[in-house]
């Protein structure tokens, strides 16, 4: 057993929140299993080992919300680490690796954001230099902290734009999937209008609990609707995914078979098959599953997950040679691994199927971020590109789908089965900020060339669903300002 300490100034406290969603990760980026409690003038960190590693936790930074910081690589000791001063360090230490990773790819750093960094650095080393006196080095490390948050989106602005250049040079109108899932109802006319104009692509869900309710009784009504309105209207289709692993998704009638792995196995083919055969030539995209990293429905270990997986490849790959086929993993960063039973990150999963080689065509990764539990805490533009970066080494292309909440208010007119991770102290979840977001996260990953899909996950409030104001339409039928970002998204860069 290890423990972490780290102090905050008089005055100064932390949330329980943010304790609760605090963790450790080792060299290799994967969190270890965890426990954070405050104590009095600061935090405390159990972990299952001593190794040195890095904390992550969501911290509010003026002018820029609540986002999820690092520290540096620390090794464990006595002394308490001043937590302000660590979070300062190690997010200085990210930025300036990142630039010196992008100027080694051929961008440039334009001035003004260097003038920034040398002022960010110029408080930081006030900081560094003054924590006798915990107050003074906190508002020193906070003053770098705002700064180096500027620097963060000015200068993933920065070379989105050069990196889109050179993407356009070679392709003036990208070839990117740009989707929205289509939902559990049919569209309105105005919704439908909005789709086709702001994306190439639609998301078929084929939830199995609503495809065969009933064991071997299909219903097709929803699926054969969405898949014909796409082919009149232009728009690619994704499916699914086919099999998710999660309570919402799975037929009640499934779990008399809990147990019996073989016979599960059966009854997950004969639903695949009967989707493939009756859509093959009408999909473009099969998601084949999602969610096996951290499902944890029907008592499946993760052998058994990965085998099903496999299976589910396998059976469409039989009879659909032509479509890709993705897999998908929710909560790319892993946080689940700090706080449950787990041991075998997204990645390991990921990586374990392709030397497989099953025929997988992509790896898809579920970004629903300040979203808890079942989601990502939030996270800023360059954390998103050091992941996609990160899950690029699989060398195969990545198909992104995320959502980020509009409001951090009690959700209306739903069952959902995760909470928004609110942002109080920096003034709350709103249109305005889902769609900053939009603006920040969604063209660094059309920037990205191993990124050959973007999904956003939910399309409306109004119905059902799992993800708190994290659709593209209010409770009242209304546009947010997020689906006029990425429309003018597809207009100006894609296909």
């Amino acid at each position: 057993m290890g423990l972490m300490r780290f102090s905050m100034p008089e005055g100064k406290l932390l949330s329980e929140q943010h304790a609760q969603w605090a963790y450790f990760v080792g060299i290799d980026g994967n969190p270890w299993r965890s426990q954070a409690r405050l104590v009095t003038g600061g935090l405390h960190i159990e972990r299952d080992t001593s190794d040195s590693g890095s904390l992550n936790i969501p911290w509010s930074v003026e002018g820029h919300g609540l986002v999820t910081l690092a520290t540096a690589t620390l090794c464990e000791r006595e002394r308490p680490y001043l937590l302000p001063v660590e979070l300062a360090r190690g997010t200085l230490n990210r930025i300036r690796n990142q630039l010196a990773d992008w100027e080694t790819a051929g961008l440039e750093t334009p001035e003004p954001i260097t003038a920034k960094l040398s002022a960010a650095q110029a408080s930081f080393a006030r900081a560094a230099t003054s924590q006798d006196d915990p107050i003074v080095a906190s508002d020193f490390a906070e003053a770098c902290l705002r700064v180096a948050m500027d620097v963060i989106d000015e200068a993933s602005t920065a070379f989105v734009e050069q990196s889109l250049k050179i993407r356009h040079r070679q392709m003036p109108k990208l070839a990117t999937l740009f989707g929205v899932d289509l939902g559990s109802k049919s569209l309105d006319a105005a919704t439908a209008e909005a789709v086709v104009k702001g994306f190439n692509t639609g998301q078929v869900p084929f939830c199995w609990r609503t495809v065969e309710s009933r064991q071997g009784e299909f219903d097709w009504t929803l699926s054969d609707v969405q898949i014909d309105w796409c082919g009149k209207n232009g728009l690619k289709v994704c499916s699914g995914p086919l099999l998710r692993l999660d309570p919402g998704a799975m037929p009640d009638w499934l779990y008399l078979w809990e147990g019996d792995f073989e016979g599960i196995k059966s009854l997950v083919e004969k639903y695949v098959e009967a989707v493939v055969k009756r859509y093959v030539g009408k999909v473009n995209v099969w998601q084949c599953a999602s969610k096996i990293n951290v499902g944890s429905t029907l008592s499946l270990s993760d052998e058994q997950k990965l085998r099903l997986a496999a299976h589910t490849i396998e059976v469409i790959r039989s009879i659909d040679e032509r479509a890709p086929v993705v897999i998908s993993f929710d909560q790319p960063w892993n946080e689940y691994m700090a706080h449950t039973s787990h041991d075998m990150s997204g990645l390991h999963f990921a990586d374990t199927l392709v030397r497989a080689q099953l025929g997988l065509a992509g790896i898809g990764l579920e970004m629903n971020l300040s979203y808890h539990p079942g989601g990502s805490l939030p996270r800023h533009a360059l954390d998103v590109s050091r992941l996609i970066d990160h899950w690029g080494q699989l060398s195969l292309p990545l198909v992104v789908s995320l959502t980020m909440p509009s409001s951090s208010q009690p959700p209306e007119q739903s069952r959902p089965t995760a909470a928004v991770i609110a942002d109080e102290a920096g003034g709350g979840l709103s249109v305005e900020t889902q769609r900053r977001w939009v603006d920040a996260i969604v063209p660094a990953l059309l920037a990205k060339p191993s990124v050959q899909g973007i999904i956003w996950n939910q399309l409306r409030d109004r119905r059902t669903h799992g993800l708190p104001h994290g659709g593209l339409f209010d409770v009242e039928g209304q546009a947010k300002p997020a689906l006029e970002s990425l429309t003018a998204l597809r207009q100006e860069h894609l296909t």
